[in-house]
């Protein structure tokens, strides 16, 4: 559900439409829900107007967008209306701070309530649970004085994620085996780690080390650990009737699944890497498995980023990465779309195009750039990305770090090894 950070005095428009200023905010009776939007327009003659569950569909530190126009209201309760600047007090009337701005989600959740301090440079974060009755002398917490003087400092996001860094490379081991292989993303205090390290024990310390970092108010560890996914493949592979009777092992390297050893024929070989290849938290699977019949995969692993740079073999810029092909069962790279710039007709005009390239024609990957073994020219002459790919399945979920958006499957029917793909007969 999306974040919403509402600024006092940010400018509120419905469409096109400027509608006024955001004064403050309608809460429910027991003020762990937004309600409402109030309203002020004018410099002179100030007129104060409610909207009741507005469809918020962004709200920054300098607007707020509606969906559409709601029904406005001239009678406000005061009772229930948040302010900036309101005076927050514990309930034996110690001073907590003002109210600055809040936080709260697009289907009406109160989030927190960011605070100042007088005389104190440091903003603080009072949580929605915490939140009293509001009335004519501002707003009563549930706080007791010693409480909400260890009140959390709020941090703007982008800051907290730099922080939340800087912690995690103290935890032992992550700067030098886990680096670039997870991400930090933070939302109004609530900061998520996704990705891939090695153990259990260094997901949970750097889980630890991302809570302890002060102004972080929940920390939702979603790290898979190459440990417990060795552990889920094996089983998964002991499962399945088609792979019992191989006699493989199974290796993994930050998500990237290694399978070795030998099958009794092809078809149990090539279900291995299926097996594998369905479990959540695998990136890419490695089939080395020796069997009669069977080919085993070669060559590296590519993860390139979306919108790197594609470097030609003549070392000239041909485009940019827009998605990635990726074997449905493997999760391997198959290809990449990439969006390549040609001249226009005549007037000196360019226009662009997608076109399909083979993982097989890959050199190196860098996090900035992919290099080919094609030319300008040959590349110039690849065939069009729609005649060689199909969009996944719904239920199919991508590997870490790309989005569906992102990917698509080779099309049926079409080999996609080295040089321009061609139709398989």
């Amino acid at each position: 559900m999306p974040v919403l950070v509402f600024r006092f005095g940010a400018l509120v428009f419905a469409a096109s439409r400027e509608l006024g200023t955001l004064a403050g905010l309608l809460l429910s009776a027991d003020g762990r829900r937004w309600e409402g939007l109030v309203l002020q327009r004018g410099l002179v003659r100030k007129q104060c107007t409610a909207l009741r569950h507005p469809s918020v569909v962004q709200a920054t530190e300098s607007r707020l967008l509606l969906a559409a126009p709601a029904v406005e209201e001239t009678t406000i309760p005061a009772e229930h209306v948040l302010k900036q600047g309101m005076l927050v007090r514990t309930q034996d009337g110690t001073p907590c701070g003002r109210v600055e701005r809040a936080i709260g989600t697009a289907d009406g959740q109160l989030l927190q309530l960011v605070l100042h301090r007088d005389r104190h440079p440091t903003r603080v974060v009072l949580p929605a649970g915490a939140i009293g009755t509001i009335g004519p002398e501002g707003l009563v917490c549930s706080l007791a004085p010693d409480a909400a003087a260890q009140l959390a400092p709020y941090r703007p996001d982008p800051e907290l994620v730099a922080a939340v860094h800087e912690a995690l490379d103290e935890v032992d081991g992550v700067p030098q085996l886990e680096r670039g292989q997870f991400r930090v993303f933070a939302e109004a205090g609530v900061v998520t780690l996704s990705g891939h390290v090695s153990t259990r024990l260094r997901a949970e310390a750097m889980a630890a080390a991302a809570a302890a970092v002060p102004g972080v108010l929940r920390v939702e560890s979603r790290l898979v650990d190459d440990v417990s996914l060795q552990c889920a493949a094996a089983a998964a592979l002991a499962r399945d009737p088609r792979t019992r009777g191989c006699a493989c092992f199974v290796g993994v390297q930050h998500g990237c699944v290694t399978l070795g050893g030998t099958a009794p024929d092809a078809a149990s070989a090539a279900a291995a890497g299926e097996v594998v290849g369905q479990l959540n938290g695998v990136r890419a699977v490695v089939n080395r498995i020796s069997a009669p019949g069977f080919t085993p995969d070669v060559g590296p692993v590519w993860h390139p980023a979306i919108g790197a740079t594609v470097v030609s073999a003549d070392h000239q810029d041909a485009g940019r990465v827009e998605r990635l092909v990726l074997h449905p069962s493997t999760r391997r790279l198959a290809g990449l779309v990439i969006t390549m710039r040609c001249g226009g007709a005549g007037n000196g005009a360019t226009r662009s195009r997608q076109a399909f390239v083979s993982a097989a024609d890959i050199v190196d990957v860098t996090p900035v750039t992919v290099r080919l073994r094609l030319s300008a020219a040959e590349l110039g002459a690849a065939p069009p990305a729609e005649l060689y790919t199909r969009r996944p399945a719904a239920t199919w979920q991508p590997p870490y770090p790309y989005s569906v958006d992102e990917c698509l499957w080779p099309a049926e029917g079409v080999a996609t090894g080295r040089g321009a793909p061609a139709a398989a007969s």
